[in-house]
C-alpha cells in the first residue's frame, strides 16, 4: 500500500516510523463513519467521550486534550494539507481512500499541534475514469444512511468528483423523560467536489470544496445520583433516561476549501497547498441538569446554557521534494497558519429569592448597595421580588483568540549503504497569540441585582487584553536498517511542540496565560513480512517525556502555577 506518513509517497513496509493505514474499503465494508471507531482500530489511541458533543480531539500515545480553548493535541490534516486549530470537526468519513495515523511527536515533517501524532485523512479525489457508488442501510434507533459519490471526466486532461451523505437517526439511547424526546438524536448531512486538471505529465492542479451540517446530538451526559441545587436535588438519572426542563440543542456547520498544485521537474517535486475553514457552532443546554423550575421552590436555582462560537483559518505551505532516487536526498518547507475563533457563552439563571426577606435582608442590602440602612431600597431589607432573572455573559460578545503561525522545515536523508540510511529533520515554529475577553452579568429584572450579587464572585465582571509569542526548535533523527528483504528497523528521536495560549476557564485574569508544551521521544521498533506478505509483524518501544504538561489543577492549587491550564 502507497502511503504519506513521511510527507512523500512510498511503500507502508518501507516506512521507518510507526504508521497505522487503515483503507477505505475497510471502513467502507464495515460501515465506519466516525472517527471514533476509526481510532478504535489504531494502537496507542483513542477519541475521549465528550458529553457536550462538541469538541472532538484525538489522544495519541496518552497525549491529550485539557481546555476546550486550548491547540489540539494533535496534527489534523485532509489529503495532506492541515485542517488543525480550534474546533477540529470530524464529521462523517465518507468516500476515503484511506486513514493514516502518525503517532507522535511529529513535530519535525507535520508541524504544529503534532505533538501527540498526524492523522491523515485520504479522500477520494477525481478520476480519469466514469463511475461511482451508492449505497443506504437502516439500523437500531431509526438510523437511515444514505451516502453516495460520482466521479466524471470532463476531458482528458480534467475531472470531477461529487460526494453526498445524509444521515438521519430520530431516537437514541438517553430518553428526556421531561420533553419527551431523545437527547442523542441526530441529523448531518453534506456535500463534496472535487476537481482535478492534468494539463500534462507534470503538472497537476486538485481543488476540493466541502460543505457539512450537523444537528445534534447534544448533552450526553446522566446524573445517577440527581443534581444538587442550591435547596433541593433533581431526580436521579439512569443511563438511559434523564430530566431535563431545557432542550438540549446543537447545531454546527462548516465550510472548506483546499488546494493542491503539484509539480514535477527534474529538480524535484514543488507542492503548494492551501486551506481554507469557516467553522460555526451554536448550541444550548440545560445548565442545572434537573426538571426543576425557579418556581417549584425558593431558592430553587434554574439555569440555561447557550454557547456561540465561530473559527475561521487559513493555511498555505510550500513544500519541496528532490529527486528520491540519489544518494542524498532532501524536503523542505515553509507554512503560514491564520486563525481566529471568536467564542460567547451565556448563562441565563432564574432563582426567587423572596425567602431571604427579612433575616438577611440588612446583610444583602449593605452587600449591594453598601448601605446598612437599605435606604435606597424601597421598604428597606431584601426586596421581596420574588424570581429574578440575570445572564453571565462569560465570555461576552466580542471574545476571541487570535493566532498566527510562521514555521519552516528541512530534512535530509543520507543512504551510507542500499540498507541503511540517517535522516535528520529541524523545524522551527513562531507563534503570535491575541486574546479578546471580557465577562459581565445583565440583570434581566429591575431588582436583578440581588441575583447578580451571589454570582458576582463566580463570574466578576473582566475586561482583558493579551498577546504572547512563542518560538520552537524541533529536531529529529531516525535511522533506518534492512538487513533483509522483509525486515525494516529504526531507531527514532523526536520532539514535540503545542504553542501556549490562554485559558478562559478561569475567572483569575493572571491564570489566563499559560506556556507552551514540549515532548521528547525515544523509540525503537520495526516491521516485518512473512509468508509472501501474507503474514506482517510490526512491534515498537517507545518512552516519552514531557515538559510544561498542560494539564487540569484544582482551583486551589492553580493559584501557584501558570503554566498549566485551569478548570475551575
Amino acid at each position: 500500500m502507497e502511503v504519506t506518513a513521511r510527507r512523500t509517497s512510498q511503500r507502508l513496509f518501507d516506512v521507518p516510523a510507526p504508521a497505522t493505514v487503515i483503507s477505505g474499503q475497510t471502513l467502507h465494508a464495515f460501515d465506519i463513519l466516525d472517527m471514533k471507531s476509526i481510532m478504535n482500530m489504531v494502537p496507542n489511541a483513542v477519541v475521549p467521550t465528550d458529553p457536550q458533543n462538541i469538541n472532538t480531539y484525538i489522544n495519541i500515545r496518552g497525549i491529550r486534550q485539557v481546555d476546550n480553548n486550548a491547540d489540539p493535541n494533535f496534527g489534523m490534516y485532509r489529503n495532506g494539507i492541515y485542517d488543525g486549530g480550534l474546533r477540529t470537526n470530524l464529521g462523517p468519513q465518507v468516500d476515503v481512500a484511506r486513514v493514516e495515523v502518525n503517532p507522535g511527536p511529529q513535530t519535525g515533517l507535520y508541524g504544529r499541534d503534532a505533538v501527540g501524532g498526524a492523522v491523515n485523512v485520504i479522500y477520494a479525489t477525481p478520476e480519469q475514469k466514469t463511475g461511482g457508488y451508492l449505497t443506504g442501510s437502516y439500523g437500531n434507533y431509526g438510523r437511515g444512511e444514505l451516502q453516495g459519490a460520482i466521479n466524471v471526466p470532463l476531458s482528458h486532461h480534467f475531472a470531477i468528483r461529487l460526494t453526498g451523505w445524509y444521515i438521519d437517526q430520530p431516537r437514541g439511547a438517553l430518553y428526556n423523560a421531561t420533553l419527551h424526546e431523545y437527547e442523542d438524536r441526530s441529523r448531518q448531512q453534506g456535500l463534496r467536489l472535487g476537481a482535478k486538471w492534468t494539463p500534462n505529465d507534470h503538472l497537476s492542479l486538485t481543488w476540493m470544496a466541502e460543505y457539512s451540517d450537523l444537528h445534534g446530538p447534544s448533552l450526553a451526559g446522566y446524573a445517577p445520583n440527581g443534581v444538587a441545587n442550591l435547596v433541593q436535588t433533581g431526580t436521579a438519572e439512569t443511563p438511559g433516561v434523564v430530566y431535563r426542563d431545557t432542550p438540549d440543542r446543537s447545531h454546527t456547520h462548516q465550510f472548506y476549501l483546499s488546494q493542491d498544485l503539484t509539480y514535477t521537474s527534474r529538480w524535484g517535486t514543488f507542492q503548494w497547498l492551501s486551506s481554507y475553514r469557516d467553522y460555526h457552532l451554536n448550541a444550548v443546554e440545560d445548565g442545572d441538569r434537573t426538571d426543576l423550575s425557579a418556581s417549584s421552590y425558593p431558592l430553587t436555582l434554574q439555569n440555561q446554557f447557550v454557547r456561540h462560537e465561530n473559527t475561521r483559518n487559513y493555511y498555505t505551505e510550500l513544500l519541496w521534494s528532490s529527486p528520491q532516487d540519489r544518494r542524498l536526498t532532501f524536503m523542505a518547507g515553509a507554512s503560514y497558519f491564520h486563525e481566529y475563533f471568536s467564542f460567547q457563552q451565556i448563562y441565563n439563571t432564574k432563582i426567587d429569592l423572596s425567602l431571604l426577606q427579612g433575616m438577611w435582608g440588612n446583610i444583602a442590602c449593605d452587600a449591594l448597595r453598601g448601605d446598612p440602612t437599605c435606604s435606597t431600597i424601597p421598604g428597606g431589607g431584601f426586596p421581596n421580588t420574588g424570581t429574578q432573572e440575570m445572564s453571565e455573559y462569560a465570555p461576552g460578545p466580542g471574545s476571541g483568540i487570535g493566532t498566527q503561525s510562521w514555521s519552516g522545515f528541512i530534512s535530509s536523508t543520507f543512504h551510507f549503504t542500499p540498507t541503511l540510511s540517517l535522516t535528520a529533520t529541524a523545524r522551527y515554529t513562531h507563534d503570535h497569540k491575541t486574546l479578546s475577553y471580557s465577562q459581565y452579568n445583565n440583570s434581566l429584572t429591575p431588582s436583578g441585582q440581588a441575583i447578580a450579587a451571589l454570582f458576582s464572585n463566580v463570574y466578576p465582571d473582566m475586561s482583558l487584553r493579551d498577546t504572547a509569542t512563542y518560538g520552537n526548535w524541533s529536531p529529529s533523527a531516525e535511522l533506518n536498517y534492512r538487513p533483509f528483504q522483509n525486515v525494516n528497523l529504526y531507531a527514532l528521536y523526536s520532539n514535540g511542540f503545542r504553542a501556549g495560549g490562554f485559558s478562559t476557564t478561569t475567572t483569575t485574569p493572571s491564570l489566563i496565560p499559560y506556556g507552551e508544551e514540549t515532548a521528547t521521544n525515544y523509540e525503537l521498533g520495526g516491521r516485518t513480512r512473512w509468508l509472501g506478505g501474507r503474514l506482517g509483524v510490526n512491534a515498537s518501544l517507545f518512552y516519552m517525556t514531557q515538559n510544561h504538561l498542560l494539564r487540569k489543577l484544582p482551583a486551589t492549587d492553580a493559584l501557584l502555577n501558570t503554566s498549566g491550564l485551569v478548570q475551575l
